[in-house]
């Protein structure tokens, strides 16, 4: 209404914001992303569980960047010690399967407008199973293949973002979405 120009729109926005909503958006458009429940009590950390056949999972809270609030569990009382602890911010929980990736690698795609314009190859730091830059991960560029940077447009779009990273997880020969961030970083990847 005050005829500023806006790159990300408003619903895009708050789909990328809430970790829950965004995987279950784009799994509902058939894209493989791990076996997720989301968890907002106390009272459904037991059926969240059971709906895992093994160990480790994956928790993650609702909200948060640079790989803040995610933990790998390796077992049910490890899982209820941090979703417990979690739940008491009244924020949401998601457990998800682990999927073991080589090196412990996550694809990011940048996406402007139409095109893939870069890809970047993050591997944990050692120890570490988050492949996060922030948290001593390491980066190098890579050219996404013609299938992951159309996936990674074709989400950027449905989510409704113009600007975005879009990061996979490469498991077993199939390309797994894990999340799409609104507000990408890009210091030292894109000129």
């Amino acid at each position: 209404y005050t005829n500023i120009p806006v790159i990300n729109f408003t619903k895009g926005m708050l789909i990328a914001n809430d970790k829950f909503w965004q995987s279950e958006y784009i799994a509902s458009h058939g894209y493989r992303v791990p076996k997720t429940v989301f968890v907002s009590s106390k009272d459904e950390i037991n059926a969240s569980l059971k709906e895992f056949e093994n160990y480790p999972l994956i928790i993650k809270n609702q909200y948060g960047s640079e790989g803040i609030g995610v933990a790998i569990v390796e077992s049910e009382r490890s899982a209820r010690s941090v979703m417990g602890s979690i739940l008491v911010n009244n924020n949401g929980v998601i457990v998800q399967k682990y999927l073991p990736v080589q090196g412990g690698q996550d694809l990011r795609v940048y996406v402007v407008g139409p095109r893939a314009v870069k890809g970047i190859i993050r591997t944990a730091a050692k120890n570490d199973f988050r492949a996060n830059v922030a948290l001593g991960g390491k980066k190098k560029s890579f050219k996404p293949d013609k299938l992951l940077s159309q996936m990674a447009i074709d989400i950027a779009n449905l989510i409704g973002l113009e600007i975005a990273t879009v990061d996979f997880m490469y498991h077993k020969g199939k390309y797994y979405f894990i999340e799409i961030n609104k507000n990408p970083g890009t210091k030292n990847d894109i000129k």
